[in-house]
């Protein structure tokens, strides 16, 4: 476990001080305020958001995401970070992909995947696509 934080601090480089217990990647999207594709899933399966998003703020306690359809407010406290590759898979389930991001597994069990390097259309299933 420690590898994989080691490796996600690796990629961020700023002169400027981390705020204390927030993640670093999460901060260094925050200050190039980059645009990242972004799922959300509630813990039972009942809301799946997807879009673009940028990180409009981020401390010890919450993520403040602005996104194509609003703005959402996410308390990380308790927040399990993993910054491997997440599986995504096609609508017929027959092909998936690993997609590189940042993965936040909520206390309340809820998922929130950030990707820079991938576009929403990549993490959703197409319209009228179902599980």
């Amino acid at each position: 476990m420690n590898a994989a934080a080691t490796t996600a601090t690796s990629i961020v480089t700023s002169a400027e001080p981390l705020e204390p217990g927030a993640h670093p990647q999460l901060q260094a999207w925050h200050r190039g305020s980059q645009s990242l594709a972004f799922v959300y899933s509630r813990s039972m399966g009942s809301f799946i958001a997807t879009g673009w998003a940028t990180v409009s703020g981020v401390d010890s306690k919450f993520l403040r995401l602005r996104t194509s359809d609003g703005h959402m407010l996410i308390t990380i406290v308790g927040t399990t970070f993993s910054p491997e590759p997440q599986r995504f898979f096609s609508a017929d389930l027959l092909r998936s992909h690993l997609v590189p991001g940042l993965s936040l597994q909520l206390a309340s069990h809820d998922w929130l995947f950030l990707s820079s390097s991938a576009s929403p259309e990549v993490l959703s299933l197409p319209q009228g696509g179902s599980i």
